[in-house]
């Protein structure tokens, strides 16, 4: 796939993601959806302010009577997205996080399609 054939692809997966999270990008409003509120959000806010306090979180005394907190693979404290909330600890930056995601997401799938032979934004045009 050409840088051509996927800039259309881009701008699509692009404008999906910014739509999709506007509330938490435009309005300051935190996503709550499912165990967003219970596991996802408790160990961003955790390991942002641990790393704004200079240390690794290893460990977090918080959770249970204490548990392991950089081993745990959903606290993704050194995922490189995280570094975007890490450097903006707010409900804009918890946005920007989700976006990239959804971005790369979205381009690395168009790029998989193309190379499984099929073309997602010929596929697209032609919807029944």
């Amino acid at each position: 796939m050409t840088r051509r054939e996927l800039t259309p692809t881009a701008t699509f997966a692009a404008l999906v993601a910014v739509g999709f999270f506007a509330p938490s990008l435009f309005l300051g409003e935190v996503p709550t959806q499912r165990d967003f509120i219970n596991t996802l959000l408790p160990y961003k806010v955790y390991a942002a302010r641990a790393i704004a306090a200079g240390r690794l979180p290893l460990w977090s005394p918080e959770s249970s009577f204490g548990a392991p907190f950089l081993a745990n693979y959903q606290s993704g404290v050194l995922y490189p997205f995280s570094a975007i909330y890490y450097a903006l600890p707010t409900p804009l930056g918890l946005g920007l996080y989700f976006v990239a995601n959804l971005f790369v997401a979205g381009v690395g799938t168009a790029l998989w399609l193309d190379k499984r032979g099929s073309r997602p934004s010929r596929a697209s045009l032609r919807w029944p």
